[in-house]
């Protein structure tokens, strides 16, 4: 049960988010939008709030492998992306719901905007795909 849930609103994720959906629509690809869950250390969470997330292996340095592909990983519930936030120094967990532009669905990496692994792991290839809103 989460102690805290935390909004942020953000104007340079909400503009680059409109783009991708601009984009994703030019290109007659799917818009529907779908909320995820990503999990990352807590002291990742201001950064990718306020600026958004970042392509591990392009942007950043890859932190938990590329077993999938290169992208922004995330599920559509918290169990999974949870064993991804823990912060053993400070004894505290944070997890990101984000909401997310599938795009064209690829049957594997590179393949389209976004694709599918496991039982609710989701790929996404552009990190404008999704627009970060809650910290839970």
């Amino acid at each position: 049960v989460p102690s805290q849930v935390d909004v942020y609103e953000s104007e340079i994720t909400r503009q680059k988010y409109a783009a991708a959906r601009g984009a994703l629509a030019f290109d007659g690809k799917d818009t529907h939008e779908l909320w995820v869950f990503h999990g990352t250390a807590p002291e990742n969470v201001p950064r990718i709030m306020c600026g958004g997330f970042r392509i591990g292996g392009v942007d950043v340095g890859v932190t938990n492998g590329t077993a999938l592909g290169l992208g922004v990983y995330a599920a559509t519930g918290p169990d999974t992306p949870i064993h991804y936030s823990f912060d053993d120094a400070a004894e505290r967990q944070a997890v990101i719901l984000a909401r997310a532009l599938p795009g064209e669905v690829g049957a594997a990496s590179h393949q389209g905007d976004s694709w599918r692994g496991g039982r609710d792991w989701w790929v996404f290839a552009d990190s404008a795909q999704l627009v970060p809103v809650y910290v839970v």
